[in-house]
């Protein structure tokens, strides 16, 4: 095996519960956008030049969004920024002091 590549797994963290709840929450926000829109994902796939499975993907919550292509499906569902974390809850100040979040590298 590549030490290089043994090294690289090593350092990933991994989140064995499932999706980070804010993950959950923006995929679900896509989700419900698209279908008010009475869009489906493959229409909203091609619009972004991605794959059906990956928007899949996002509105499960299974892959991260990145801020460009989360840009990309806010212009193409024609819905402001704010709208992906509408409903969100602010975090527990304490828990984050008391467990702060893991760096992913």
């Amino acid at each position: 095996m590549d030490p290089k590549r043994t090294e690289q797994k090593q350092r990933r963290t991994i989140i064995a519960e499932g999706a980070h709840p804010v993950d959950a929450h923006v995929g679900e926000r896509i989700f419900a956008a698209r279908q008010a829109k009475g869009m489906s994902q493959k229409t909203l796939a091609a619009r972004l030049g991605i794959t059906f499975q990956q928007i899949q993907k996002y509105e499960k919550g299974k892959n991260r969004v990145s801020a460009s292509v989360l840009y990309r499906i806010m212009c193409a569902l024609d819905v402001p920024a704010t709208y992906f974390f509408d409903g969100l809850a602010a975090p527990d100040k304490a828990a984050l002091e008391a467990n702060p979040p893991q760096r992913e590298i």
